[in-house]
């Protein structure tokens, strides 16, 4: 009798932990360019910490310029530069498939239209692209 009520004890325990876990949406797209943006306006100089930090948005092997993008230099001559400016992204829709449009605002940096190609891994979403003035600047 007491096993029984043991194995159903954990099989309870067991049961809650899934339902638990299984609550746990992951970061959504638009989300996810929120914490990006958030992460952008955090920056005020070319450190490993700041490049850190600005690298928990994308997925190794995922965008060409990985490698590029973990180095404090590459953000400090990107558009996204680490020199106060403030960033704002608005307007996020979201597209067919992958796809984020917004509009991106700042002074001293970039404004305009901006598009987001986003992917997937697990539950959460993180920037593949972003394309802005006629290029991708992360590719």
């Amino acid at each position: 009798m007491k096993l029984k009520r043991l194995l159903i004890f954990l099989l309870l325990i067991t049961f809650a932990g899934l339902v638990f876990d299984s609550c746990n949406p992951g970061i959504d797209k638009i989300t996810r360019i929120e914490m990006f943006q958030d992460d952008l306006n955090k920056q005020v100089e070319a450190s490993q910490e700041s490049a850190n930090r600005m690298m928990a948005h994308f997925l190794d092997g995922a965008t060409t310029k990985y490698s590029q993008m973990a180095t404090p230099d590459w953000w400090d001559v990107s558009s996204f530069q680490f020199n106060y400016i403030t960033f704002s992204i608005t307007n996020m829709q979201e597209g067919s498939g992958d796809i984020v449009n917004a509009s991106i605002s700042s002074i001293g940096g970039p404004n305009g239209p901006i598009t987001f190609t986003m992917i997937k891994s697990g539950a959460d979403w993180y920037i593949q692209k972003v394309y802005y003035g006629g290029t991708y600047i992360i590719d």
